[in-house]
């Protein structure tokens, strides 16, 4: 849905954490997507809009570039 422009960034990050962290059965998965996921979720969960976020604890957290990308390449990997 993000990369259709339906949901905001914010709401794929927010849904792919609640999903992949609270509701998948990672014994469904395959031993790509279980790889793909994990590195999406790793980045997703150090996603910040907020500016003042990467002032105060630079490297700690990706912007909206950087999130985007990541989506963006774990979803041509799956297809």
């Amino acid at each position: 849905m993000y990369i259709e422009n339906k949901i905001s960034l914010r709401a794929f990050s927010d849904k792919f954490y609640y999903c992949y962290g609270k509701e998948i059965d990672f014994n469904s998965l395959t031993e790509k997507e279980e790889k793909l996921f994990d590195g999406l979720s790793t980045v997703t969960a150090r996603y910040s809009e907020f500016l003042e976020d990467h002032i105060k604890y630079p490297g700690t957290y990706v912007n909206e570039i950087e999130l985007d990308s990541k989506i963006r390449e774990v979803n041509s990997k799956l297809k």
